[in-house]
């Protein structure tokens, strides 16, 4: 439910500024003032308790609504995120998972070629390593974002 406006009327009468003074205590300087209008051609909306707690509820209403939208916004938001991060995760996964099957075939022909596989695991393993830390790294960051 959005925010219902309320059409104020104006109380519009034949002399807006005329009025009768009646002395009550000349004395202590006291007298009653009444207005003398004339013709009332529309009464107005009173400036009362009622008409103003209705257009205190009316606006609390308004706001509730704006912070369920955004609560609801919010919580697509970090889902539509999430698949995001999910999906790039995967790619960045399957991109390194190659890349790495790729770096050990091409340290292995040459380790095998200079006859040395001891060293050539123990330096492929470190390569690794580092390639699964700086992994780690970028998925930390992406986590961040």
């Amino acid at each position: 439910m959005s925010f219902l406006t309320k059409m104020w009327k104006n109380r519009s009468v034949e002399y807006p500024n005329r009025f009768t003074i009646k002395v009550v205590d000349e004395e202590n300087g006291i007298y009653d003032i009444t207005r003398l209008e004339g013709k009332v051609s529309e009464e107005g909306d009173a400036l009362d308790a009622e008409n103003f707690n209705d257009q205190e509820e009316r606006i609390g209403e308004a706001f509730d609504e704006v912070y369920r939208n955004a609560d609801e916004n919010y919580s697509d938001l970090v889902k539509t995120m999430d698949d995001m991060y999910r999906v790039l995760n995967d790619r960045i996964s399957e991109t390194n998972s190659s890349g790495i099957n790729r770096i050990q075939n091409e340290e292995m022909d040459r380790r095998k070629a200079d006859g040395n596989i001891e060293n050539q695991l123990a330096d492929t393993r470190n390569e690794l390593m580092k390639e699964i830390a700086s992994l780690e790294n970028r998925v930390a960051k992406l986590e961040k974002k």
